[in-house]
């Protein structure tokens, strides 16, 4: 009981920021690890054909209501006088930062990838 006690005292005066980034960094390999090691690469590339499905529909839809945003009112109207990146302009940067996600991942979840070759981001 005094080492919980002792441990949520520690927790109250932590940077949770940093204490919440290390354990994410602890679940992401776990789940990777767990997903190379134990599912079959047919049910991984499922979940990766899922969340590419997911990833687009959500940038598409975004990348419109941007434009119509844009086009429909008078701040929208302002914004493109000033040359503000449009529902296509943010629509190709997100697809570009997806696909090198994806590819993180993909490399990431490979079978025989060692600890060395993971790639990190931020």
């Amino acid at each position: 009981m005094k080492d919980k006690q002792d441990l949520q005292k520690r927790i109250e005066q932590a940077d949770m920021d940093s204490v919440g980034k290390f354990m994410k960094i602890f679940d992401k390999m776990l789940l990777y690890t767990i997903a190379v090691n134990f599912l079959p690469q047919e049910a991984i590339h499922g979940t990766v054909d899922l969340w590419d499905k997911v990833i687009k529909k959500g940038i598409n839809e975004d990348a419109i209501s941007r434009t119509k945003f844009l086009e429909s009112t008078q701040p929208g109207r302002m914004a493109l006088y000033r040359e503000e990146p449009d529902g296509e302009d943010i629509r190709l940067h997100f697809l570009e930062q997806w696909k090198l996600a994806r590819e993180v991942i993909l490399e990431n979840l490979s079978k025989g990838a060692s600890e060395e070759d993971d790639l990190e981001i931020g």
